[in-house]
């Protein structure tokens, strides 16, 4: 009798293994684990992203740090349509423990490209505006975060 219950018992759990359907969790979202690898956790930290209106137009950037204290590290990349924002966990990881690092998606690049019509931006791609936006980034940083010391990379 104690063995058939035993028969009875196991094949009534093989049958509910077989018949109820697996719940299991869905595969993780690869920007779910970079955003969680890539954050920053000290008390003292920043970790920023946002449009700020520069030159007219709305311009996005990027502020992380370990210490929001550290001097500013300004990111520039290498022109329009050539933003390094996508790339920046390959190396950024260390600069953060010494910086507050910028990172700036230019007039007509990145995200800055998406926040703005190419009729508002095309008319005012040239050189000179874009030294008239990196000043006014170098001012709006020093003014929000209080930092005079920046360097430009």
């Amino acid at each position: 009798m104690r063995r058939f219950v035993h028969v009875l018992t196991s094949a009534f759990v093989l049958v509910a293994m077989i018949t109820v359907p697996a719940h299991a969790e869905p595969p993780p979202n690869p920007h779910t684990i970079l955003a969680e690898v890539g954050k920053v956790a000290s008390a003292n930290g920043i970790d920023q992203a946002k449009a700020v209106e520069i030159g007219g137009i709305r311009q996005w950037i990027t502020v992380r740090g370990r210490d929001r204290h550290n001097p500013i590290l300004l990111v520039l990349h290498g022109g329009p349509a050539a933003p390094d924002l996508p790339n920046r966990y390959l190396f950024e990881g260390p600069w953060i423990d010494y910086f507050t690092v910028v990172e700036w998606d230019q007039r007509g690049a990145g995200k800055t490209y998406e926040l703005n019509t190419p009729e508002t931006v095309a008319p005012t791609m040239h050189a000179d505006r874009m030294v008239q936006d990196a000043e006014e980034l170098v001012g709006y940083l020093r003014r929000t975060y209080g930092i005079k010391k920046i360097f430009a990379l």
